[in-house]
This record gives C-alpha cells, sequence and structure tokens, in this order.
C-alpha cells in the first residue's frame, strides 16, 4: 500500500503528508504544460468549425471539409451544431462557438443546461453538477481525452471552464463500440479549435466587469487570444489565457433537518401521529465568497505532409476562494409548549425554552489546480487512417471539501470553525410558525440579555482542519480504420485503450474545547468571552438578511472574521495523537486502471429513395481496483488496509440512422453500458464527526453500474437554423448505489468532551435494480419569414421527461423512491434577436423537484430540493468590424433554492443568491 507513513501536516501546508515521490511528479509534469491550448473565437471570429475533437463518433462523421463553415452568429452556430448532429453516427447534442459565446452564461455547465436532459446543480450561484437524463455517471472528456479534477472523487469542476475556451460542446448520448466507456448518463467532450484550421491570424481579446448586488461588489474578467499559421500553413498555434475575480454572497436558513418528538402534550390535528416532528435548530446564515481564477490554454500542431498532422494540446487552471460565514445558531431541546401538529406530523407551531445560542465564525480558503496535457496523431492515406493519442492531467486541492451539499449547507474549504454560546446564567427561548414564509419560518428570539452583544458568549470549540487532494489520470489509445465499401459494409474499425486513475484524500484535523480556550484565557480563573479568542474579531452586524424577502424574523446577526495564524501562534497547531489517528482513519486512496479493446462495423447504403448509415460493434473492458486506507484499532492506533477488486464488461451496441428524404431523419440505438462508481466512495476510510455523532465511510466492494438502454429519435430539419425533434429513452439498470446509515459503536473514537461511542455511519451499498425512462422534446425555429425587422427573431424550446423507478422504500410513507437527483420535469425557454448588429437572447431554465437523499422515518423522511427556475439574459452590441459590446445578466429573478423532509410543510434549508451582471467590449483584430 501507498503513503503507509502519512503524517499530520497543519492544514495551511497545502501538502498532501508522506507523498513527497507523487509531489515531485506531479511538478515535473506541471513544468512541463506552461504551453497550453486554445480558446475560442471571440466576438465572432471566423473559424472553421473542427469535428475532429478526439470525438471518434462524431469525427468519422460525415462533416463539410475545414473552411466550408463559417461560424458568424447565433444563427450560423446553431446550424453548425445542427450539421454535427445530423451527420453523427450516435444520437448527440452540440453547441457550436457562437452558440456558447452568445448564451448568457460564464461557465460550461451553465450552458449544458440549455440541452435537453441535461440538468444542472448550482452551488454558490454557479452551475457545477451535471445530470444527463436524470443520471450523474456521467464522462467528461478535453479534447476526447480523461482529465481529472481537485475533487474528492477526481471529477472536473467545470465551474472552472470559462465559456470562451471551448469551440464547442458535444453531449454523447448514446454509445458505439469505439467511444470511451464509463459512463450511464452521457459523454461531454469538451473541444477546443485547431490552429490549422485558422483562416487568418487570430488575435482577440475581452474585458468584462462584473456586479453581484447581494454582495454588493464588482469584478472583473479578461481574456485574450493568438492563433497563426507558419510555414505554408503546416505548422499552427493557438494559445489564450484568461482571468477572473468575482465576489458573491448567499444568505441562507437551515434547521438541519427534524427529529421525531416524544413525551410532550400536543394539540392539533396530527396530535395522535405515531411520528411527530420538531426541528433540530434554526440557523440564519450568511456566505461571502471571493474567488480568482486563471487558465492558461494552447494547442500546437504540425502537418509535415497532408496525409499526417500532430497536435499537442494543453490545459491549466488555478483558482483560489476565501470563504466567509457568519451563523447564528438556535439550538432547540423537547421542551415544547403550545404546539400545534398538522395532519403530516409536522409541528406547525410552537414555543421552545432551554434554546442555546451559538454564534459560529467559519474561514473557509481553498486552492485547486488542474493540468492536462495531450498528443494526438492522426495518419489518413487511401482507405486508411490511423488515430493514436496519449494524454495525462492532475488535479490538486490544498483542502477545498466538496463534500458541498446541493443545499449550500455543508462549507466547502479548510474549515476553520470558531463556535461560541452564551455565558452560563444568560437564557433564550423561540416561538416559532413553522409555515410563515416559503423561505423560512417566523420566530422571535426571547432573552435575558442582548443577543448581539459579543462579550455575552463564550469559546466553546474551535476546529482546525481540512482535506488535501491529490489525483491523476493517464491513458493511450489507437484506432485503425480500413474503408472497405463493399456493398453496405462500408468500414472495420479496431482498436484498445488503457487508462489508469488515482484518487487520493486525505483528512487533518485538529480540535480545541472550551476547557482548552479557557486554558488560554487572557484572565485565569474567568469565562473566555468571545471577543478575547484570540485571532477571532467581530467586525459589526449584518442588517439586512434576506434583504427583499417577505417574512418576520430576526435580520441581523453577529459579523466577524477570524485569523488562523493568530489563533496557531497562541495554541498551537500541532494535533493531538487522537486527532493525528482519526485523520488518518479518514484517508481514501483509490487506484483504478481500465483495459479495453473494441472492434466496429459501419454500414450504410439506399432502401429505395431512402438512405440508412450505422454501426455495430462490442467493446470489451477489464478494470482492476485498489481501495487503500487505514482501519482504526483503538484511540491510539491504526492499521493498514488495502482491497483488491476485479471486475470485466462486455458491451455491445449498435445505431441506425434512416433518412426518408434530406430533411427527416430516424435514429434507433440499443446498447449495454457500464461505468465505475465514484472512487471517492470506494475507499476504505471512516470520517468521523464526533460532534454531531455521524460518520460516512467507502466501500471498496462497491461494483460497476451495468445497464442496457434503448434510444429512438426523429428529427426534422425544416429550414436553416430551425429543426424539431423528438426522443425516447430506456434504460434498465443493475446494481445501484444507494446509502444505508447504521448505528455503530466505535470505542477507538475520542475527541475532546465527547463521551459518545454511537455514530450513525452512511456508507453506499450495491442496490437493487432500476429503470429509467423518458424523452425529450426539442424545438429551434429562426423566424426568417417574418417581415423585416422581426426576421431577426428566433425562439429554442426543449422539454425532458425523466422517471426513474427503483426498490428502495421510503421508511415514513411506505412508497417507493425515485433515483436521487432526478427531475421528473425540466424545460428551457430561448428567445433571440438577431439584426443590425445587435444580439439580444432571453433564457429561462426550469427543472422540478428531486428527491437528495433517502432518510430514515425518525428523520423526517427523505430529503428533497424544491423546483426551481432561473432567468437570464444576454445583449451584444457590434460597434465595428473590431470591437462588440457585451451585457450579460444571471438570475435576475433572484429565485429561491429550498430542500424539504418528507412533505413541503417541513422546510429544512432555503438561500438565496445574487443576482450577477457582467458588462464588458471585445475585439477582434
Amino acid at each position: 500500500m501507498r503513503r503507509q507513513t502519512l503524517a499530520f501536516l497543519p492544514s495551511d501546508s497545502g501538502e498532501v503528508a508522506g507523498d513527497g515521490e507523487r509531489k515531485m511528479k506531479n511538478m515535473t509534469v506541471r513544468a512541463g504544460l506552461m504551453a497550453t491550448t486554445l480558446l475560442i473565437g471571440f466576438g465572432g471570429q471566423a473559424l472553421a468549425q473542427d469535428t475532429a475533437g478526439g470525438d471518434a463518433a462524431v469525427a468519422t462523421a460525415q462533416v463539410p471539409e475545414a473552411g466550408d463553415i463559417v461560424v458568424t452568429g447565433i444563427r450560423a452556430s446553431i446550424d453548425d451544431a445542427i450539421r454535427v448532429k445530423r451527420s453523427a453516427s450516435v444520437i448527440l447534442d452540440s453547441i457550436s462557438a457562437q452558440d456558447i459565446g452568445k448564451l448568457p452564461d460564464q461557465n460550461v455547465s451553465e450552458t449544458l443546461s440549455r440541452i435537453p436532459g441535461v440538468q444542472i446543480t448550482r452551488v454558490e450561484g454557479e452551475g457545477s453538477k451535471i445530470n444527463v437524463r436524470g443520471i450523474d455517471l456521467n464522462r467528461t472528456q478535453y479534447n476526447g481525452n480523461n482529465f481529472v479534477g481537485a475533487s474528492n472523487n477526481g471529477d472536473p469542476n467545470l465551474s472552472d471552464f470559462p465559456s470562451e475556451i471551448l469551440s464547442s460542446v458535444d453531449i454523447i448520448k448514446s454509445p458505439s463500440a469505439d467511444l470511451v466507456e464509463g459512463w450511464l448518463g452521457a459523454i461531454i467532450n469538451l473541444k477546443t479549435k485547431r490552429p490549422l484550421d485558422l483562416r487568418k491570424t487570430l488575435l482577440a481579446g475581452r474585458i468584462q466587469g462584473s456586479y453581484a448586488d447581494k454582495a454588493d461588489k464588482l469584478g472583473a474578467k479578461g481574456s485574450a487570444a493568438f492563433g497563426d499559421t507558419f510555414f505554408n500553413d503546416r505548422v499552427g498555434i493557438l494559445i489564450s489565457g484568461t482571468a477572473s475575480r468575482f465576489s458573491g454572497r448567499a444568505d441562507g436558513y437551515s434547521n438541519r433537518g427534524f427529529t421525531r418528538l416524544t413525551g410532550v402534550p400536543l394539540s392539533g390535528p396530527g396530535a395522535g401521529n405515531t411520528f411527530v416532528f420538531r426541528p433540530n435548530r434554526f440557523e440564519e446564515y450568511v456566505n461571502l465568497i471571493d474567488t480568482d481564477r486563471y487558465s492558461l490554454n494552447g494547442t500546437l500542431q504540425w502537418r509535415p505532409v497532408d496525409e499526417l498532422t500532430f497536435t499537442l494540446d494543453g490545459l491549466k487552471s488555478h483558482s483560489k476562494t476565501a470563504r466567509r460565514r457568519f451563523v447564528n445558531q438556535l439550538i432547540f431541546t423537547n421542551a415544547l409548549t403550545r404546539t400545534n401538529v398538522l395532519a403530516d406530523g409536522t409541528i406547525d407551531a410552537a414555543t421552545v425554552g432551554g434554546v442555546t445560542v451559538r454564534p459560529i465564525v467559519f474561514d473557509g480558503p481553498s486552492v485547486n489546480d488542474a493540468d492536462a496535457i495531450a498528443f494526438k496523431a492522426n495518419y489518413q492515406k487511401d482507405r486508411w487512417t490511423l488515430n493514436i493519442n496519449a494524454s495525462r492531467s492532475t488535479g490538486k486541492s490544498d483542502g477545498g471539501n466538496d463534500a458541498i451539499a446541493q443545499d449550500a449547507i455543508s462549507y466547502p474549504g479548510n474549515d476553520f470553525v470558531v463556535v461560541t454560546r452564551q455565558v452560563a446564567g444568560n437564557t433564550a427561548s423561540v416561538t416559532y410558525d413553522n409555515l410563515g414564509s416559503p423561505h423560512s419560518p417566523n420566530y422571535t428570539v426571547s432573552t435575558n440579555y442582548d443577543i448581539n452583544d459579543v462579550s455575552q458568549y463564550e469559546g466553546f470549540t474551535v476546529v482546525d482542519q481540512s482535506y488535501p487532494t491529490d489525483n491523476s489520470s493517464k491513458d493511450a489509445d489507437f484506432d485503425v480504420q480500413y474503408d472497405i465499401d463493399a456493398g453496405p459494409l462500408k468500414a472495420i474499425k479496431v482498436g484498445a485503450r488503457i487508462e489508469e486513475v488515482s484518487v487520493f484524500r486525505n483528512v487533518n484535523v485538529r480540535t480545541y474545547t472550551a476547557g482548552q480556550l479557557a486554558a488560554g484565557d487572557p484572565t485565569p480563573g474567568t469565562t473566555l468571552r468571545a471577543n478575547e479568542i484570540a485571532g477571532l474579531t467581530y467586525s459589526g452586524m449584518i442588517t439586512d438578511f434576506f434583504s427583499g424577502l417577505d417574512g418576520s424574523y430576526p435580520r441581523s446577526l453577529l459579523a466577524g472574521q477570524f485569523d488562523v495564524e493568530d489563533f496557531r501562534r497562541r495554541f498551537g497547531g500541532v494535533p493531538s495523537e487522537a486527532d493525528l489517528v482519526r485523520g488518518l482513519a479518514s484517508t481514501s486512496d483509490v487506484d483504478q486502471t481500465t483495459r479495453a479493446a473494441f472492434i466496429r462495423l459501419d454500414f450504410g447504403g439506399d432502401l429505395g429513395s431512402m438512405t440508412y448509415a450505422g454501426n455495430v460493434g462490442v467493446r470489451q473492458v477489464n478494470t482492476k481496483r485498489t481501495s487503500s486506507g487505514f482501519d482504526q484499532t483503538g484511540t491510539t492506533s491504526v492499521v493498514a488496509r488495502s482491497v483488491d477488486s476485479t471486475f470485466n464488461n462486455t458491451l455491445p451496441s449498435f445505431n441506425l440512422s434512416v433518412n426518408p428524404n434530406d430533411r427527416l431523419s430516424i435514429r434507433l440505438a440499443a446498447a449495454k453500458v457500464t461505468a465505475r462508481p465514484q472512487l471517492s466512495l470506494t475507499g476504505v476510510g471512516i470520517t468521523f464527526q464526533p460532534t454531531s455523532g455521524t460518520g460516512s465511510a467507502g466501500n471498496p466492494r462497491l461494483a460497476p453500474f451495468a445497464a442496457t438502454q434503448y434510444d429512438i429519435s426523429a428529427e426534422w430539419y425544416f429550414a436553416p437554423a430551425s429543426f424539431i425533434s423528438v426522443a425516447a429513452f430506456k434504460k434498465d439498470v443493475s446494481a445501484f448505489t444507494r446509502t444505508v446509515q447504521t448505528i455503530e459503536d466505535h470505542p477507538e473514537v475520542v475527541a475532546p468532551g465527547i463521551t459518545n461511542t454511537l455514530y450513525t455511519i452512511s456508507r453506499p451499498v450495491n442496490g437493487s435494480d432500476g429503470r429509467i425512462t423518458g424523452f425529450e422534446v426539442n424545438y429551434y425555429h429562426a423566424l426568417t419569414f417574418l417581415p423585416s425587422p422581426l426576421d431577426g427573431l428566433g425562439i429554442n424550446a426543449s422539454f425532458t421527461r425523466s422517471n426513474g423507478k427503483t426498490p428502495n422504500v421510503d421508511e415514513l410513507t411506505g412508497k417507493t423512491l425515485s433515483l436521487p437527483n432526478l427531475s421528473r420535469n425540466s424545460y428551457n425557454l430561448v428567445a433571440y434577436y438577431e439584426k443590425y448588429g445587435l444580439n439580444l437572447r432571453l433564457a429561462y431554465n426550469y427543472r422540478s423537484s428531486y428527491l437528495l437523499a433517502q432518510q430514515t422515518a425518525a428523520l423526517g423522511g427523505s430529503l428533497y430540493q424544491r423546483g426551481r427556475g432561473q432567468l437570464d439574459a444576454s445583449a451584444t452590441y457590434k460597434l465595428n468590424d473590431t470591437f462588440t459590446l457585451t451585457l450579460d445578466g444571471l438570475n435576475l429573478t433572484k429565485s429561491v433554492r429550498s430542500l424539504y423532509t418528507g412533505t413541503t410543510n417541513r422546510l429544512t434549508t432555503a438561500w438565496q443568491d445574487d443576482r450577477r451582471i457582467y458588462f464588458g467590449v471585445s475585439a477582434t483584430f
């Protein structure tokens, strides 16, 4: 097992303990990555659409030669995407360069949310995670190659990809044998431009300012690109860079879930229910973020002869985020009076006595780095085509904890947490109406002291922890195609691929109890007041909590900041032995190697007046996985543990496209697919949270998902930049991963001030079979038939209906549960206008409610997120051939996100992000 000599490092070190050899390798790779990939044409720069991009299914399609397609506007970009969709040998959707640039989106995931079947999760006001047709097991590629990010499971964070760096994005929904496996939803292929396709020198740039209204802060974003060809168009280079800084704020309410209430007199229609639930607490919080992002991208191409092309792609991204959170916690007891219980068992209104008031300050900085480099060789001679690819990528974080709840409650980044509570003798009670408003209960707090006086609170707990990650991936593949053209058999293609992925996460933790804090009291023998804690400074009050939203609840909370270094100088940053062991027991180190080989046959021909084309093939995959870590055997002892697993899959696939005429296409597809579980779920360690009595564990025995899927679609291309498509899909899935909770005794886990040894442990297991069915409708129409100037109008609309069935049953209701993160309904509505140099776009995206997590009856039932829509807009005006003005608005209505437990009457969490405005100018010389 690797890294058996792990030792604790202070969480500001930014290093993974005991991993020096791997660090040196990563540093060597980074040194070679400073020459990197590319930026798409800014402001409508005319570039040839490239379909090579690493996606074999698209690359082998009959697309026009470079130079035939010129991207010059919204409609032209829609035409480009339509060409890719029509000519592809699989079912896919595509967005081209101008379409990305024209959408009111600041990163790739936001753009993808406009595609049918794609649903995104937004974190800190940005699109972050992606579901396709209800499944989050998707594969993201960079020019057809695998790449990793700095997250716990190694997935790339698409919010780090500004939309400017890409030429197109393909969402591939049906597989063919030559496509890499490892996904159930889709392949998301991010593609960049190719310098040898440039028709003239490219020199472009963009400068934008931004404004976040809740944070009341300005930001900035800049990008530049240069590309040209040399030596009689035999060598091409395209290099670009982006830099941005933005600030944001989110206001939120949470009760951290519900608890079953017993032994208290009740009234109301639900007073006799077996299960009656009270909230655990009330929390008001404000998150403040400041993020800097940088990316460098480049592509170098060499074509020594017409038949042979070498391509070198590179990408480097860096992000640094400073986060602060201010929380006012009101911890409830069972001392409830004047209770009224609704029919569903929810306590509608009550007065709670014995409330503990805990103002908390979080400081959560994080730094993420990702690098990728890829080499490609393409040779075409007569009937032969040979492709060779190799790539390497790394993702590393100094401790960003990406256990980011979709409710924005879990706090990402290095956690420095300062918890205070009211001093002895200070009392508080809360009277509340649980249905007071859709985003927070109405409530009042009664105290015998000034709740906003920091001297009325004492130090309770300080936690200093981080979650450093160190991930890497490397892959190599080749394929050979021979064009036979013997009757219906058109080509045969064979190839092989190997991929190695490594995902590593450590946990560094140091806890300080009230007694330890009191030892640092400047006045020994007295209570250490909150304003005396080293490093903690209160800066006043935030008085505009949930500004603009209705409701009767406290609108003010204490704000401050925490100087970690000052605190460490006073108390020291060296962990106790128990802390060190607990961190080692949380270590997760997973290595996975996959080997695959395939054969694919292409066919096509005429059937009367109709044409047809398709492919059939099989892919054989072998997966070997090693999960390593530590088992905690005592308070201060651990033993190394390693688990090996091997899996084999045979994956046949079939795709057929029939064209009754040149405007209509009908597609059929069937395949067996497989996807490995997220590697972060397959570790051997357990992460304990002693304060809450909970923990999360991995499962090194998790088997891959497997599914048999069927697709059918009809596409009618009735006018330029216009089409309507209808698609239906079905996926029969085995071995769904689900999370189970068990109560386990762990006396070996010792934390200061904690005597409880029983922990509720969440652990993933392989579930039973499930099924996903649904349909999609996609409609694009350029209204060129209208009289001028209305002929510049256009509309895009899409709708997806998905149903996911699993054998999992909600313990409280007895009803079967859907798949997590699957919205039954989602849709997009886009209206645009393009004429006289003016481009206007208005885009609305909606997804209905969905299951977040299965929970026990004692917790009030399972957790859901409510449906939500978001309205965005963009405008550009072309001043002349060089300069274009830009204006974008995101989250214009500032719609609130919220969660509920079991029933909509049990509001669990609600939060509101900024409205963001971007304004600037782009130039192409």
